[in-house]
């Protein structure tokens, strides 16, 4: 619709749009709503890799699982990139003992991912860090709330 395209000139989802303020993209809303709302920072601090390189990360491994699930990505380099997350680990969770803006920004992506686990390559023998990380976050009840079964869509 012209008031979406008005708002969003990409015409790509998702939007927030708070008071008269537009942000697009899932990171940048993530940063903006912690920055915003509650404790100003408050899911961006803390020990461990910064949230960007985070993001960085898990920009890699999305590029990569996408590629490898619509048939076009090579193995290894989703290989690679799961090998990377599973070394920058730093704790129970992404960033270290508490859960940050790093862990919302990669839940999401890692639900579908598990649903594929055998086809991507994702194994608990290999990726025992990513499978502690999961198993914490999807029993969080702000994440368990949000997930719709069945997962049937991919990208």
């Amino acid at each position: 619709p012209a008031w979406f395209l008005k708002m969003n000139p990409k015409g790509l989802v998702p939007v927030l749009k708070h008071n008269e303020r537009v942000v697009v993209e899932s990171d940048d809303i993530l940063k903006y709503v912690d920055e915003a709302v509650g404790t100003p920072g408050g899911l961006s601090q803390g020990q461990g890799a910064s949230v960007e390189t985070w993001f960085e990360i898990l920009a890699r491994l999305r590029a990569s699982g996408k590629e490898r699930v619509l048939g076009y990505g090579s193995a290894s380099s989703l290989k690679a990139a799961l090998l990377e997350v599973e070394g920058a680990i730093q704790g129970p969770y992404l960033k270290g003992e508490h859960f940050s803006l790093a862990d919302i920004a990669a839940a999401p992506f890692f639900q579908r991912m598990m649903t594929e686990q055998d086809k991507l390559g994702l194994r608990k023998d290999l990726h025992p860090k990513i499978f502690a990380w999961w198993a914490l976050v999807r029993e969080r009840p702000s994440f368990a709330r949000t997930v719709v079964e069945p997962w049937w869509w991919w990208w």
